[in-house]
């Protein structure tokens, strides 16, 4: 994490191994990418951090700075693994009444970017993705409203051309 900069660098990613253990091995494309963070992502973030530095105040432990940011030590010694995540996810998403998964959270987010705008490269690096037809053939869904704006787009396109016609 880079307070700083704003940033989450994502160098890692952590597994189950059979036995209920864990380890850490590369990314998927065994690169490294860093990922912008929002004001609302900065103070959630900043809060959790002020409540594990108290935590690990209050019990006499040290927190490193290549602590994992989500961890079941209050040292930051050992990861949340993704089983507790995808639960986590669940239990929140059934609360509000939302039939998701955390894989579906990725591709909400990435086809709500494409559908604002964000090119192909932009939303693929902040997935991890090498080649940006990954992004566009497996992420960008349909979006209807972005569908409508395009007949709209191409309907004010047509007036204007129709209309330079006419005046010939």
């Amino acid at each position: 994490m880079d307070w700083q900069a704003r940033t989450l660098r994502i160098a890692r990613s952590v597994y189950e191994t059979p036995g209920g253990g864990w380890a850490e091995k590369a990314t998927k494309t065994h690169a490294v990418r860093r990922v912008g963070l929002d004001d609302l992502a900065i103070e959630v973030l900043n809060r959790h951090r002020a409540a594990v530095d108290k935590l690990a105040a209050h019990l006499g432990v040290g927190v490193g700075s290549d602590a994992f940011l989500f961890s079941r030590s209050p040292a930051g010694l050992e990861p949340i693994r993704p089983e507790v995540v995808s639960k986590f996810a669940k239990r929140v998403a059934d609360k509000v009444g939302i039939d998701t998964h955390m894989h579906a959270l990725r591709h909400f987010s990435a086809t709500e970017a494409i559908g604002a705008g964000f090119d192909p490269v932009t939303v693929g690096n902040r997935l991890g993705h090498a080649d940006p037809s990954i992004t566009l053939r497996v992420y960008s869904h349909a979006i209807e409203s972005r569908d409508k704006e395009l007949a709209a787009s191409l309907g004010r396109k047509l007036r204007v051309e129709l209309g330079r016609c006419s005046h010939r």
